[in-house]
C-alpha cells in the first residue's frame, strides 16, 4: 500500500551510499535494473540505458530492506558511459508506505535499519539534533507521548487525515531513584468552537515506556480563529505542519 508523499527532492539532503534501484514501467510486473546515482527523501537519481517514462515505479534495496515506490520523471539527460549511450533520470517519489519512507530517512542519515525501533540509536542521535526529536524517536514513542497529552486535553484528538499539531525538542537526561529518565519538551495545540489554545509540557519517560510522566509548564495561551494571529508564532506553526505532513507523519497514531 502506497501513501502520497511530498517531500520535495531538492530540499532533501541526498546521499551517494551504496545501494540497488531498480525500475519498472509496466505496473510493477517487471523491473530492471538500473545504476543508482543518489538517494534523499524525495527522489532518487540513476542512469539507465532508455529514457524513463513520466510515471514509473521504482524498487530500492536498502542494507538489507526492499523499498518500493512511485515515482515521476522530473529530468532526464542524454550522455554516454564508456561511450554507451545511458540517460541520468532524476525522479521524485510520488507515493510510498509510511513505514518504506522512514527506511529511507534512515538510510540517509546513517540511522541502521535493522533497529528501526531501537531507542538508544535514537536517543544517541538526539544529544546531536535534539529539534528533531519528532523524526527521530520511534514512532510507537511518539504515539504513547501525544496520546499522554490527549488525555490531559492539551492536544486535539489524533486524527488519520492530519498531521498533529506539535513539536518535539529533546531536553536530556536526568537520573533519579527509579532509574534513567529521558525528556522531550512538547508544543501542542488544541483548535476548538473556534478558540486555538497553544500548551508547553515537558515529558519524562524511561526506555521501555513504563513509566511516563507530563508536567504542564503553562496554562496554555488562547486566541480566536478569526483574530489575527502572532505572525511569528503562526508561521512556525505552519512550517513545522508542512515538515511533519512531508516526513508522512499523518498517518494514524495509535499506540
Amino acid at each position: 500500500m502506497f501513501s502520497k508523499s511530498v517531500v520535495e527532492p531538492r530540499r532533501s539532503p541526498r546521499v551517494k551510499r551504496p545501494f540497488d534501484v531498480t525500475r519498472s514501467s509496466d505496473g510493477g510486473r517487471t523491473f530492471r535494473r538500473v545504476l543508482p546515482v543518489d538517494l534523499s527523501a524525495g527522489g532518487v537519481g540513476f542512469v539507465a540505458e532508455a529514457d524513463a517514462p513520466a510515471d514509473f515505479e521504482v524498487s530500492l534495496r536498502l542494507e538489507r530492506k526492499t523499498i518500493k515506490a512511485r515515482a515521476q520523471k522530473i529530468s532526464s539527460t542524454l550522455g554516454t558511459v564508456h561511450g554507451k549511450v545511458v540517460w541520468r533520470i532524476g525522479a521524485r517519489f510520488t507515493s510510498v508506505s509510511t513505514g518504506d519512507q522512514e527506511m529511507i530517512e534512515r538510510f540517509i542519515h546513517s540511522v541502521p535499519l535493522d533497529v528501526a525501533d531501537d531507542m538508544r540509536v535514537a536517543l544517541r542521535m538526539l544529544r546531536r539534533w535534539p529539534d528533531e526529536a519528532d523524526r527521530l524517536l520511534p514512532r510507537s514513542v511518539v504515539n504513547r507521548l501525544l496520546a499522554e497529552l490527549v488525555k490531559l486535553a492539551r492536544l486535539s484528538p489524533l486524527d488519520a487525515t492530519a498531521a498533529p499539531l506539535v513539536h518535539l525538542h529533546y531536553t536530556g537526561s536526568l537520573r533519579r531513584h527509579e532509574g534513567e529518565l529521558h525528556g522531550v519538551k512538547i508544543e501542542s495545540r488544541v483548535v476548538s468552537d473556534g478558540k486555538i489554545v497553544d500548551f508547553q509540557t515537558q515529558m519524562f519517560f524511561d526506555e521501555a515506556l513504563i513509566k511516563i510522566e507530563a508536567i504542564p509548564l503553562d496554562d496554555g495561551r488562547t486566541t480566536s480563529e478569526q483574530e489575527p494571529a502572532d505572525v511569528s508564532v503562526q508561521w512556525r506553526w505552519d512550517w513545522r505542519r508542512k515538515v511533519r505532513e512531508s516526513l508522512h507523519l499523518a498517518a494514524p497514531l495509535t499506540g
